[in-house]
């Protein structure tokens, strides 16, 4: 049984090494973070795969997931109105490379902190990177911390997980291969 355990254990840290390393280590560094869009791709893929990992619903649609993953940023993504903007910006982004409903920055000041999430007064919603950036990290180390506490919640990601096999001698002119875990459908 414990053997078990440990296997449910290491197929989860697996999953969450590699949001570790293509989201917030692949964002650690700031010439990376100057890009908006890549930082709303990899973070906005962060929330969906880690939203897909603890919502109590093994079928919850990919908005009750984004969006029910959204509090765990902070305070400011529980407003039902900001969760609907941060969607639309999300699909927008996701499906055609658009970011229309958003007005967007990576610089780290005090008057862009404030305006992270405001409205605009064309009704654009405003995106800092930096702090979204910043509020992933949070979240994702606090989503760790549970799993490493929360024995059912650990259950949960575990069936939600597979196990990819690759063939380690398959050589693909030094590619990056495909991660060795992948969601069950």
């Amino acid at each position: 049984m414990e053997d078990n355990a440990a296997e449910r254990k290491a197929k989860v840290d697996e999953y969450l090494e590699t949001v570790q390393r293509y989201v917030v280590d692949g964002l650690d560094n700031s010439e990376k973070r100057r890009s908006c869009l890549t930082v709303l791709f990899l973070v906005f893929a962060g929330v969906d795969g880690l939203g897909r990992l603890v919502h109590s619903r093994a079928k919850a649609s990919v908005v009750q997931r984004f969006k029910g993953f959204l509090p765990r940023l902070g305070q400011k993504y529980c407003d039902p109105d900001i969760q609907e903007r941060l969607m639309k910006v999300r699909n927008a982004l996701m499906h055609n490379v658009l970011h229309h409903a958003a007005f967007l920055s990576a610089m780290y000041t005090l008057s862009s902190t404030y305006h992270h999430l405001k409205t605009t007064p064309k009704g654009s919603i405003y995106v800092n990177t930096e702090v979204l950036y910043k509020d992933f990290c949070d979240a994702f180390e606090e989503v760790r911390r549970q799993f490493a506490q929360d024995k059912s919640l650990l259950d949960k990601a575990d069936r939600r997980l597979k196990r990819e096999w690759f063939d380690p001698s398959e050589d693909w002119g030094g590619a990056t291969p495909p991660p060795p875990i992948s969601f069950v459908r």
